[in-house]
């Protein structure tokens, strides 16, 4: 009997792991994505039997080492910054146990679709802009090597690197299932935001070829969160990454018990950011915005300055889901590579 194909599209940002999984035979998936926070920590024996099991999902092996992820690492550590604050994370062991991790949560979504038997899957994963001509062939490399440790020997595995900010066009220009919308394509110009947590992307594709001159990187919505720590710190809250993220949703903070609200020093820190985005945005597309068919502004950070973005240009569009815009991309894309 013919296996369907599976694509695996794996977001792997600085503050959260998108997770998407697709089948070619064009069902919808029961619980076809997964998130966990971008937090790596080595791991230690936890004395507590209950607790030691649930960490069981969030504990991987690589490169002769174990390691927490996720909520596990958040908590067992007490993290307080984010994993991969650098340029070069895509070499670190950090990334490897959360690639892994990604993975293994993806094989749990086809084990609970009986999927799991599948002989043929596309990894399809990203880089932002600034980095994506350097570090693609290493990071596909990488990739390849690690998670073939982890297949069978007879299963056809590919790995694919993609753009960071071309991957929300792709949501545009292919349905869930991977067919043409007949957008974006050779008649439409369109433009993309996407706000990660360490840098915003920002790329231009016009009548279905993407401007390499028009791509480039800003910073993300790590802004917000080194301001944050400054005023929380002096005004005596923690500063762990849960805290700050926290009081970014809901305006409040936990102290000794107590909510508090903490809005008067969450609202200008995203309002400074803000600022920040709408600048370099009029920077990099410039008139360029008044002709694009569409400026999709995606990303965890869209939730933050997505409205602001929109005020100034009606043309801009946020999705419905846009922390997961990237990973749905790119699992869309995957699609199309087993065709």
């Amino acid at each position: 009997m013919q296996k369907t194909p599976i694509s695996i599209g794996i977001d792997l940002g600085h503050s959260s792991v998108k997770v998407s999984v697709k089948s070619a035979n064009k069902i919808a998936l029961i619980g076809a994505t997964t998130i966990f926070p971008t937090v790596v920590r080595s791991w230690t024996k936890i004395a507590n039997e209950e607790t030691a099991r649930k960490a069981m999902n969030d504990t991987v092996d690589v490169n002769g080492k174990r390691f927490f992820i996720g909520v596990t690492a958040q908590l067992q550590g007490q993290a307080e910054n984010f994993s991969g604050q650098s340029r070069n994370w895509i070499e670190t062991d950090q990334h490897d146990a959360l690639l892994v991790g990604a993975w293994n949560r993806a094989q749990t979504i086809l084990e609970q679709n009986n999927m799991a038997d599948t002989d043929n899957i596309s990894l399809v994963l990203g880089l932002p802009a600034s980095y994506y001509a350097q570090q693609r062939e290493p990071l596909r490399k990488r990739a390849y090597a690690l998670i073939s440790r982890l297949i069978p020997p007879t299963q056809k595995f590919r790995v694919f690197i993609e753009s960071q900010s071309r991957a929300p066009l792709l949501c545009v220009a292919f349905d869930a299932y991977g067919s043409e919308t007949g957008r974006a394509g050779e008649d439409e110009s369109w433009g993309v935001i996407e706000i990660g947590h360490y840098t915003t992307d920002f790329t231009f594709h016009d009548r279905g070829q993407e401007v390499d001159g028009a791509a480039s990187s800003a910073s993300g919505a790590h802004m917000v969160y080194d301001i944050l720590t400054a005023a929380f710190k002096a005004a005596g809250y923690l500063v762990d990454t849960d805290t700050i993220t926290t009081a970014i949703k809901t305006r409040k903070v936990k102290s000794y018990g107590v909510e508090i609200d903490v809005g008067h020093l969450v609202d200008p820190a995203i309002q400074s950011f803000s600022s920040y985005i709408q600048e370099e945005v009029a920077s990099r597309f410039g008139e360029k915005a008044q002709r694009m068919d569409g400026l999709i502004v995606a990303g965890g950070g869209a939730y933050m300055v997505g409205q602001d973005i929109r005020a100034n240009y009606p043309n801009a569009v946020v999705p419905n889901n846009p922390r997961f815009a990237v990973a749905e991309g790119y699992s869309r894309f995957g699609l199309l590579t087993l065709q």
